[in-house]
């Protein structure tokens, strides 16, 4: 599916007179786009209405009296004929549909996301305003009101109880553009006159109850449930008996968060066909009992954790299906310095994803974070929202408050989900003090809430759950025939997704294909559209660094440590049997930054720190190397940098021969914007020379350890910085990629880098990856293997490895090792960088100094640098003492602090 848009979201899939209808939408567009009306049949043809009049439409509603479907602005038959509603007479982006209040046989409501309300005539489709649309530049349609309610970007709408209930989940500041924590959206309803409501200010989304979109059978008795969120947690309503109450549940996924409320699509509680109804809500599937009320809470359960967007789902032919958001052109907000400008697909394309329902439980690993109280002031004995207890193998609580005397919290459970609460245990929390409680198996209930005895000031109480992640450490074999760091690929190139119909593959040999629908290879003879699609989706130089500690990415002025695996950084040296022809050569430089640093170190076969060539940081930056005789050379290998740090590796450099006394640039010997520390260069013939020189054009120093020549061709050295580091592959979030694994990254307006989560390690030399019509491909693979996942071309020489972004779940666990330190010297007082170590399972640490010290490791609960003192450890000087940390234990990030200055190692093994 697609449209010429900057966006080509699902709005909402129905199956409905013995078909699947489908709706797609833009991001703005209240009178109509270039989206579609479609009609698939159960074998799967997929027919374009020719009603079609696009716009940015979500809702959808069946109506039982009048036999119709109600999808966008269509009304659908019980035979299929479809009729249109004009956006000249129902103008706005339609986002929800609900029964009428008095006349709920011939009439429905229609909402539109910037609060219109209408009500529309089931049989003659004539349209009545009640409460105008806020888009500008609509032209008046009716009588009615202009509203003032908080918030846009509205979502859902259902009625019952005398009322209509309707949310939205954004807001139109700069600030809700940037900061997540901005108060957002709201929860609103409306009596049948006027303008809407408020009922509490917040992000909210679906609004639905038991009748789902039917609507409710028992209006009158029948509860209503809405799901949203805040920076704490998610919020679930429920209006019962005419009154609102609300539970919290944990977030799976941050990349939900943005204040404007754009990251979200329709999350959605829905039936299909089982006992219960199916919700999506920030990254998590849950079952959801339809029979959810104050007095039988209980049954909500978390089934798995997902990558995919959704923006509605059904069941349909024993599949449930997903409309997704899968590759927007415009990537809207979701930009940073080291993902490729331009990488975006060039036409926004979404798809279906049709999975078995067993599926629903065995994607992600679970995981689910979130407070009651976030840096809150509380009133004594005034209990907390009621927050999810159960579902998770492993629940971790902590306490943290501003006080200067001590607090007392109490914590309650509703152990069967009836309403009657009894108390679990009392927590006291020194004065400005932090505790952390891992719940045992014994202390269950459905529910869990907090008092404090005292008024208190500053107050976090924040939940870390997750289950055991029981995903080997090794791939699926759906991954087979990608390269590994030990079987090298045949095949690399850069990918882009061109139109809904083309997929653009540009090897690194040089040759062009295109993907067509039918998934076949077609070769371009087109150098130009070739270099543009290189141009476009290059990876930005440096995109992140390694030192001896961890792999080191910084956003937004933030410097973050990520662990690492050193088969990706340390230099390859060549097979033993290979003869160095530039060993013990004659070398002169432009100049030397040392005398410890001289020319001749390049050529002396040694690779450590005080082997090196650094130029000074003016001037012209060379050097020759005077073989001694002329000798025939096929390939070049130079390694470059500092600590084994790309950051510090040459960025420009060319490798020249003498051509009548003068110098001239190798053919195919020019590298531009380098980002590894091991260049290998493979010559399209070989050359015969006794003189060579290496020149630079950087303005900085050039490091070079070793310049090495082969009388053969080399494999590139299969470096992490080869690879495609970040790339939207999912719309408004990014997949990220560093040192053998996959991250799910939120954009930056949703905390970004703080709130990254791990997926999966791989230990695979992916080239490339992107999105293309639903599916996630990769380059980077063998010439041999033979899979229902891998497309070749006739030629065999494109090849790309095709699945979903949810795949990635069974590239086996998180795992990994480094830290903030190693052999680091620190100050006193001075915490290190922050070190990911949420979502890994099994973690331990090893902590060492030079001489005494303390070293207190802190932990960040909720990634927004909410730190707490976990462990003090008291170090004997050159001693090691290894630390477990508890079996479930979790949090965002973790950081060391020395009590003297030192040099100390503070090193992590996730398993």
């Amino acid at each position: 599916m697609y449209n010429n848009e900057g966006e080509c979201g699902t709005g909402a899939v129905v199956p409905w007179a013995g078909k699947l209808w489908v709706i797609t939408y833009a991001p703005h567009l209240p009178k109509g786009s270039s989206d579609k009306l479609y009609e698939i049949t159960a074998d799967l043809k997929q027919l374009i209405r020719p009603e079609s009049i696009g716009g940015t439409p979500a809702n959808r509603m069946i109506h039982r009296e009048s036999k119709q479907l109600f999808i966008g602005p269509y009304a659908i038959d019980a035979e299929g004929k479809v009729r249109v509603i004009p956006y000249d007479k129902m103008p706005g982006r339609h986002t929800g549909n609900a029964r009428h209040l008095t006349d709920p046989a011939g009439k429905i409501y229609y909402a539109t996301m910037e609060e219109g309300l209408y009500t529309v005539n089931v049989d003659t489709l004539a349209v009545e305003e009640h409460i105008k649309d806020g888009n500008s530049g609509i032209k008046v349609v009716g009588e009615g009101v202009k509203s003032m309610l908080h918030g846009y970007h509205g979502k859902g709408l259902y009625s019952g109880q005398g009322r209509v209930i309707y949310s939205n989940n954004g807001m139109k500041s700069g600030a809700a553009r940037k900061n997540p924590t901005t108060t957002s959206g709201a929860l609103a309803q409306w009596f049948g006159e006027g303008d809407w409501q408020l009922v509490r200010k917040n992000q909210f989304t679906e609004v639905t109850g038991p009748g789902g979109i039917y609507g409710s059978k028992h209006p009158a008795t029948d509860p209503v449930w809405t799901m949203g969120w805040d920076a704490r947690s998610l919020l679930l309503g429920l209006l019962e008996n005419g009154e609102w109450t609300f539970y919290r549940l944990p977030k799976g996924s941050h990349s939900y968060d943005g204040a404007h409320g754009w990251n979200t699509e329709w999350p959605r509680i829905r039936e299909i066909g089982e006992d219960d109804f199916l919700a999506t809500m920030h990254g998590t599937f849950w079952r959801f009992p339809p029979t959810f009320s104050t007095a039988n809470s209980a049954g909500i359960v978390p089934r798995s954790n997902y990558l995919k967007v959704i923006g509605d789902f059904c069941k349909w032919n024993d599949r449930i299906v997903f409309g997704c958001d899968d590759s927007a052109k415009a990537e809207f907000l979701n930009t940073r310095t080291y993902k490729a400008k331009h990488g975006a697909a060039r036409q926004s394309n979404s798809n279906l994803w049709f999975v078995e329902p067993t599926q629903l439980d065995t994607l992600g690993p679970l995981i689910g974070r979130g407070s009651v109280w976030l840096r809150d002031d509380v009133k004594a004995n005034v209990a907390s929202d009621p927050y999810l207890f159960s579902g998770y193998d492993y629940r971790q609580l902590c306490l943290t408050h501003s006080s200067s005397s001590p607090v007392t919290f109490t914590l309650e459970v509703d152990k069967e989900g009836t309403g009657k609460w009894t108390t679990l245990r009392n927590i006291t929390v020194g004065s400005n003090g932090s505790a952390i409680h891992q719940f045992t198996a014994e202390e269950i209930g459905e529910w869990i809430r907090l008092t404090a005895d005292q008024n208190a000031t500053g107050v976090s109480a924040h939940f870390q759950f997750r289950n055991r992640d029981l995903r080997p450490a090794i791939n699926d074999s759906l991954f087979d025939g990608i390269a590994t760091l030990e079987k090298t690929a045949t095949t690399t190139g850069v990918m882009r997704s061109l139109a809904y119909d083309k997929l653009g593959i540009a090897l690194t040999d040089g040759g062009y294909y295109e993907l067509n629908p039918q998934m076949e290879f077609t070769k371009v003879n087109d150098a130009k559209q070739a270099a543009a699609l290189i141009k476009a989706v290059k990876q930005p130089a440096k995109a992140f660094r390694v030192d001896a500690a961890s792999v080191i990415l910084e956003e937004d002025g933030q410097r973050y440590r990520f662990p690492k695996s050193d088969r990706y950084t340390s230099p390859s040296s060549p097979p033993v049997k290979l003869e160095n022809l530039a060993a013990g050569a004659k070398v002169v430089a432009s100049s030397t930054h040392q005398t410890d640093f001289a020319a001749a170190n390049i050529v002396d076969g040694k690779t450590g720190e005080d082997s090196r060539w650094i130029s000074k940081q003016s001037g012209e930056k060379w050097v020759e190397i005077d073989l001694g005789e002329t000798k025939q050379f096929r390939s070049i290998q130079i390694i470059t940098g500092w600590k084994r740090e790309a950051n510090y590796s040459v960025d420009n450099i060319a490798v020249q021969t003498k051509v009548d006394g003068a110098w001239e640039t190798l053919p195919g010997a020019e590298i531009r914007d380098n980002q590894s520390i091991e260049i290998t260069i493979n010559l399209p013939k070989p050359v015969s020379a006794q003189e060579l020189r290496l020149v630079s054009t950087d303005q900085r120093h050039v490091r070079i350890y070793e310049v090495a020549l082969y009388n053969q061709i080399l494999q590139p050295a299969v470096t992490e910085s080869l690879a495609r580091v970040c790339r939207e592959v999912a719309t408004e979030r990014d997949l990220l990629n560093l040192h053998g694994t996959f991250y799910e990254l939120p954009a930056r307006n949703a905390q970004g880098v703080a709130k990254v989560r791990p997926v999966a390690s791989h230990n695979l030399a992916i080239h490339d990856f992107c999105s293309h019509n639903g599916l996630l491909y990769f380059t980077g693979l063998d010439a041999e293997t033979k899979s229902r996942h891998i497309l070749r071309s006739a030629d065999g020489k494109a090849a790309i490895w095709a699945g979903v972004v949810d795949d990635l779940w069974k590239l086996g666990k998180p795992r990994g090792q480094g830290g903030p330190w190693k052999d680091s010297q620190v100050k006193a007082g001075v915490p290190s960088d922050p070190y990911l170590m949420t979502a890994y399972d099994e973690k331990s640490v090893e902590l060492s100094a030079e001489s005494d010290a303390r070293i207190t490791l802190e932990v960040d609960l909720d990634g927004t640098g909410l730190w707490v003192p976990y462990n003090i450890f008291e170090l004997k000087a050159e001693e090691t003492v290894t630390h477990n940390f508890p079996e479930g234990f979790s949090a965002y990030w973790v950081r060391a602090v020395s009590d003297a200055d030192t040099t100390a190692t503070v090193w992590f093994k996730y398993e």
